[in-house]
């Protein structure tokens, strides 16, 4: 009998040991965050947990995320993954076994390694600002588990390819930067849209990384200007597109250039705005947009930035939310709907959940296509000479 109790004891101890490490309470939501927090592209990774703290602020003022009609509290575990693939991996896997969902990670080359292991894991994972197509499907194969609030790489190069059209432009030249798959993709998917459209890109300009544009700069800025370009195409980030953008126009280029989402925050602190007059780029978001939705959020944002008692990131951030604030914001949302649906904190009816939704964000209204890509509408926006944000019209 001793026997006999001795391994129902260990039994019972061996079930709700393991039961502990594999998964937290059933009082909480757990989602882990990957954003580089530290190194390259920081302003970007500081911009989504911001948005991310917001709505789970919000959301469990109200109780939290309802499932299976009860609330639970959502906690986010934040992990840094210093913008390098592996270490966002290495991130994940510190968490793996107490969180419900993935958000993050922040940069396509990062939620690209990201996207691999949680896929493999079965572990819903949604990126606000990913945007390389390779993501959510890859070499003919979908990644199930993985999904985006922003726009593609490849859908943002053919929405600015349409600008381009819209413009009138006959001329392109384009600016590549061989190393970043953000830049590559919206480039590619561009000179695609060229071709498509009826007119020449005359000139690639590609560089590997922002010293090299920098020694390169005078070079490019000769050819482009020897080019006669209509239109100038930058898909890049803040510090590459400024560094264009501020030698064409000292250089007297006045025509049109223009870029994707990377560009978002462009103008915040930066000491020539007026470089900026006709230049143009695709957003999901702007902020003297009047919907009551869009208002509200740009609202509450600042009312968090300016309240110290806070949580946010403030340095060399600004009360006013860039895109990717909002498109983050949206993530949890999204999660919080997906998790109502679905009834449960189970992994794989999360995922269909997510699947099947139709979801009403800030950022705009969404379904999921095949390949688990957000189809919605591209505002583009434009600048005045102040460096603030004015509406063009959505492509």
């Amino acid at each position: 009998m001793k026997k006999v109790l001795s391994v129902l004891v260990l039994f019972l101890f061996s079930v709700c040991f393991l039961t502990a490490c594999k998964k937290n309470s059933d009082d909480v939501v757990k989602l882990g965050v990957v954003s580089n927090l530290s190194v390259a592209a920081q302003f970007y990774g500081e911009e989504v947990v911001n948005g991310y703290k917001l709505a789970v602020d919000e959301i469990n003022k109200n109780g939290g995320f309802e499932v299976d009609g009860k609330k639970l509290k959502v906690e986010l575990v934040i992990k840094d993954d210093a913008a390098d693939a592996s270490t966002a991996v290495t991130q994940y896997n510190t968490m793996v076994d107490d969180i419900d969902a993935v958000l993050g990670a922040t940069i396509t080359g990062t939620s690209i390694a990201l996207s691999e292991a949680c896929n493999a894991d079965g572990m819903p994972m949604v990126t606000p600002s990913g945007t390389g197509d390779r993501i959510t499907y890859d070499n003919g194969k979908l990644k199930s588990t993985v999904f985006r609030t922003c726009f593609i790489d490849s859908y943002q190069g053919t929405i600015l390819a349409k600008f381009a059209k819209d413009k009138d432009a006959k001329r392109a030249v384009l600016y590549k930067c061989s190393g970043s798959d953000y830049s590559k993709g919206i480039a590619d998917a561009f000179a695609a849209g060229a071709s498509e459209y009826g007119y020449t890109v005359v000139e690639t300009l590609t560089y590997a990384k922002l010293d090299d544009l920098k020694t390169s700069m005078a070079t490019f800025t000769t050819k482009t200007l020897a080019a006669l370009p209509d239109i100038v195409v930058v898909p890049d980030y803040t510090d590459e597109v400024r560094t264009v953008v501020a030698a064409l126009r000292t250089a007297g280029y006045e025509g049109v250039i223009c870029g994707g989402d990377g560009w978002d925050g462009v103008t915040e602190g930066y000491d020539h705005p007026a470089y900026f007059l006709n230049t143009f780029y695709a957003t999901a978001i702007y902020p003297n947009d009047t919907t009551e939705k869009v208002a509200q959020f740009y609202a509450k944002y600042k009312a968090a930035f300016n309240d110290s008692s806070y949580d946010f990131y403030r340095n060399g951030h600004s009360e006013v939310p860039s895109m990717f604030a909002a498109l983050a914001y949206d993530a949890v949302y999204l999660y919080a709907e997906a998790f109502k649906k679905a009834g449960t904190k189970d992994n794989a009816e999360v995922v269909k959940a997510l699947k099947a939704i139709t979801f009403d964000g800030v950022t705009g209204s969404l379904t999921f296509d095949s390949k688990n890509n957000p189809q919605k509408s591209a505002p583009i926006l434009t600048f005045k000479a102040d460096g603030s944000l004015e509406y063009y019209k959505a492509l």
